[in-house]
């Protein structure tokens, strides 16, 4: 397999990564958190908002910049920040979304998986 194979033109990993560490990249992980449902941003400002500003909540869901999914709903990672991550849905009634988590909802096996380098785009 490729190095194109596992990230977006390889950009998510430096040179010396190996296909191990690829693998565990395309993994799916499970979203965790405290309550039964998981508030994701259709868009990284959003749920950067929503973390820096709880108290908007309302504003963000009647704008449709967020969504909900059951804690434990199954993930591909796609890209991983500090503040928040994008993830991909992979069950459920979302399944096929794109959004983004509080990074601390990502499991902490998935920090391992990438270079902590940002993709040049």
């Amino acid at each position: 397999m490729t190095h194109d194979q596992w990230g977006r033109n390889g950009a998510a990993f430096g040179p010396d990564s190996t296909s191990s560490v690829a693998f565990r990249f395309n993994q799916v992980l499970r979203l965790q958190g405290k309550k039964s449902v998981i508030v994701l941003g259709r868009q990284a400002v959003a749920a950067l908002e929503l973390s820096q500003h709880p108290g908007r909540i309302r504003k963000l869901i009647q704008s449709g910049s967020l969504f909900t999914v059951p804690r434990g709903t199954a993930i591909k990672l796609l890209q991983k920040n500090r503040l928040v991550s994008k993830v991909l849905i992979m069950e459920g009634s979302m399944a096929g979304q794109e959004g983004w988590a509080q990074t601390r909802q990502v499991p902490p096996s998935a920090s391992a998986s990438l270079v902590k380098s940002s993709p040049s785009e």
